[in-house]
């Protein structure tokens, strides 16, 4: 019975993404192939001016998103940058946030302890935290009164970062 649900819905998924979501307006036109579905899907970067033009419009910053800023930050050029969590790790960035997942949403306290890491600040308990998102809300680069648990949008991470290579004295944007 579960291997007939987890059959079925895997069909229907695949429906819908190969035919119902992708073409049709409604008007009967026929609907997109799969290789124009393909097609549709966003490039990854290839350099850093690509990688912060698709962070800025990202409503949620993934964790792979938030170690490339990170190095790009901490003066990496695009070829380790763009290795995202695997090279953020090795450059132990990312401390202790365990089981990270690339794709996998951050929050403003995770981006405040990264980006707090590259600027050799502590990070390391709730409170050196806290202690970082008011630093940055203080600047007016989050919003006052947020929190920990709050998700992180591309713009405030973009912002952030700006204010952090102001800090270090160096330009954010390194290596194409």
């Amino acid at each position: 019975m579960k291997q007939a649900f987890r059959n079925g819905a895997a069909a229907v998924a695949m429906a819908l993404i190969l035919g119902g979501c992708a073409g049709g307006a409604g008007d009967g036109s026929a609907a997109a192939s799969g290789s124009e579905v393909v097609a549709a899907l966003p490039a990854a970067p290839t350099s850093a001016l690509e990688f912060w033009d698709a962070l800025e419009a990202s409503e949620r910053v993934t964790w792979d998103q938030l170690a490339t800023a990170a190095l790009l930050l901490h003066g990496e050029g695009w070829s380790t940058a763009s290795r995202g969590v695997n090279a953020a790790s090795e450059a132990g960035l990312l401390g202790s946030a365990g089981d990270v997942r690339p794709q996998g949403a951050v929050t403003v306290g995770d981006g405040c302890a990264v980006i707090a890491r590259v600027l050799g600040l502590p990070a390391s308990t709730d409170a050196q935290v806290r202690d970082a998102i008011q630093r940055f809300a203080q600047t007016g680069l989050l919003p006052q009164g947020s929190q920990p648990g709050f998700a992180l949008s591309g713009a405030d991470l973009i912002g952030m970062m700006g204010s952090a290579s102001d800090e270090r004295g160096q330009p954010t944007l390194r290596g194409s």
